[in-house]
């Protein structure tokens, strides 16, 4: 079984660490432009160099999006641009820009590129062209479900999405946000319109109908190992730090487990940002949300609010009981209300809380259980009648200190093993450290020192305080392996002199690393590209799904023609459900009517088509 890697979402230097620190693998961010998250706070050039850095010394690689669609006057610019990542040494791009492939390939061949998932690789074919174009990874589609997935072959490393919002459309496909507001998502400006309320007037009702929930397939990472899958992707590149600390310390947790076999089960995992958790298309699960908002994590029923009070009876099984300070959500049909925990409520069964006994358990595992809150003045400031209400836990004040322990006292996944080894020659120290990379390059660097050991006046530093210094790492990620002092103990220097050629040694080995991975910057020049494809001349190509159209049409070069379902009333029909033989002898009429024209005729496919269709 394969663990694959886990990519951590990135929306500033601040979020940086926390990824780092949290467990990631992997992670993305983007620069100014041509990223999908135009309103992240994102990257200066300077700042994706200073993050590659950091990740890399901390055996974390770094993909950078410029997976936006590419203007004709944008070329020259996105190309010098990749040029300039190339040489700060990033691991990949994320790019959705066919056309921007080949230029890569023409003028960056060396940088590694990935197929992002506008893309839109939902079937095998588009696997193998992409795969020819030197793609080394691609991003599957959301929308592809886990027996789809298994069946694909390629050579390409596969990466899918685990964690994280979902888009109503096909990622990449949706023009929503263009037609209503002008934001176009495939240039980062989606205005995200399907998380707004809408009324269907044939129903007088209004909701959010086209709300997906959030996908989570915490629960399924056992079954994603057993595919072909290289990478696991979190979403989140707008979220806050609470979001991406407890997400990616949840999997990375969830994945070290698999190494033995073993699953993991995390109520923590609801009280990042989600509006409702689903499977997506992988389990063939997709659900629309009840809010735009937060939801958290489902306690159970609220049974009772009378008396002062608010009764909430607990799912049998949670784990998590809120406490003081902590953040309620009660959604009932259209309404919710919330507000924040402000006496330490009272955990007891419900068959006490019936009988008038209200005892204390300690015993979280019961089942039957009721918590009890109190109200105070503000709680009582509802709307509607709480009785029924679903009742969330959106806030949780016990994580807000594992979260800055993560940010501020973490480590990263995969520290590089470094030996020592330390000697005097000729009166004045050195130190030698050979340092190993996750990647399994190693690296070797040497210092002098420039004070010399004396006769002690007093005592020698023995070898065991010379070892007590060397193997404090300060802010470094390496896990010091082994030490090796060739000194007998007998002379003296002062200490701050081996704490100084450790720290000297230290920065050596930290600059090797970064240049390791750095390159030459090339300046790319594009004004004579393609300028044997310019021509004043024009055509016209013609859409159409009406088979009437095909005798009326004149001057166009080519007609691309699309299959209409069989049944113009049936409005969804999924092309499972088309008739073979209807679509043969549509195609044979269209050719018929077609034959003396002089235009090209071509069977326009769906945007969309999965192997099984």
């Amino acid at each position: 079984m394969r663990i694959p890697e886990l990519l951590a979402p990135v929306g500033s230097m601040d979020h940086l660490k926390v990824a780092i620190n949290a467990g990631a693998s992997s992670i993305y961010l983007s620069g100014k432009e041509y990223g999908a998250r135009r309103f992240a706070e994102n990257f200066t050039l300077n700042e994706i160099a200073e993050a590659v850095n950091t990740a890399h010394l901390h055996n974390v690689k770094v993909y950078v999006t410029v997976n936006t669609l590419i203007k004709e006057d944008e070329l020259q610019d996105v190309m010098n641009y990749l040029s300039h990542l190339y040489s700060i040494g990033v691991d990949a791009v994320l790019v959705q820009d066919l056309g921007l492939v080949e230029l890569i390939n023409k003028h960056l061949p060396k940088l590694k590129v990935h197929g992002s998932t506008q893309m839109t690789a939902e079937n095998q074919l588009k696997l193998d062209y992409l795969e020819s174009k030197g793609i080394k990874r691609i991003v599957l589609p959301r929308e592809m479900r886990k027996d789809e997935i298994k069946n694909l072959k390629t050579n390409m490393e596969l990466e899918i999405f685990v964690h994280g919002a979902l888009c109503y459309s096909y990622s990449g496909q949706c023009l929503m946000s263009s037609f209503k507001g002008g934001r176009s998502g495939n240039r980062g400006s989606c205005a995200q319109p399907c998380r707004q309320k809408y009324r269907l007037s044939c129903l007088n009702s209004e909701d959010y109908y086209l709300s997906p929930k959030d996908l989570s397939l915490y629960d399924h990472l056992k079954e994603i190992a057993e595919l072909n899958i290289s990478c696991i992707k979190i979403e989140g590149r707008m979220r806050s730090k609470e979001y991406l600390a407890i997400a990616v310390s949840n999997y990375r947790k969830a994945l070290n487990k698999l190494k033995s076999n073993k699953t993991s089960k995390s109520e923590e995992i609801s009280l990042a940002f989600n509006r409702g958790f689903s499977e997506g298309q992988f389990n063939y699960a997709s659900s629309r949300s009840i809010r735009s908002g937060h939801v958290g994590l489902k306690l159970g029923k609220v049974c009772n609010s009378e008396n002062s009070q608010i009764v909430i009876k607990l799912d049998d099984g949670l784990k998590t009981i809120p406490q003081k300070g902590d953040g309620l959500l009660l959604i009932k049909a259209k309404d919710d209300y919330g507000f924040e925990i402000s006496q330490n409520p009272l955990l007891t069964t419900f068959n006490h809380y019936k009988k008038g006994r209200n005892k204390e358990i300690k015993d979280i595992n019961r089942k039957d259980r009721v918590l009890i809150i109190k109200k105070v003045k503000q709680n009582k400031k509802h709307h509607f009648n709480l009785n029924d209400s679903t009742a969330y836990l959106t806030k949780r004040n016990r994580l807000t200190s594992k979260v800055k322990e993560i940010e501020n006292k973490g480590s990263s996944f995969i520290k590089s093993k470094l030996i020592l080894t330390f000697s005097i020659k000729n009166n004045y120290p050195h130190l030698k450290g050979r340092l190993t990379l996750a990647n399994k390059k190693e690296i070797e660097c040497e210092v002098k020192g420039e004070v010399p050991f004396e006769k002690p006046l007093k005592r020698s530093v023995d070898t065991k305080t010379i070892k007590k210094q060397l193997l404090k790492v300060d802010k470094y990620p390496f896990d010091i392996v082994g030490v090796n002092i060739n000194y007998d103990g007998t002379l003296f220097i002062p200490i701050s002199e081996i704490n100084k050629i450790r720290r000297e040694l230290f920065k050596k080995l930290e600059n090797k690393v970064y240049s390791l991975y750095s390159n030459k910057q090339v300046k790319i020049n594009l004004e004579n590209e393609g300028n044997a494809l310019k021509t004043d001349q024009y055509s016209l190509s013609y859409y159409t799904n009406n088979l009437n159209d095909l005798d009326k049409i004149n001057n166009v070069k080519r007609v691309y023609l699309e299959i209409p379902p069989e049944d113009p009333s049936v409005i969804n029909q999924s092309r499972e459900e088309y008739n073979i033989n209807y679509m043969v002898s549509y195609l044979q009429n269209a050719i018929d009517i077609s034959r003396n024209r002089d235009y090209e005729l071509i069977w326009k496919w769906p945007d969309i088509a999965h192997d099984n269709l």
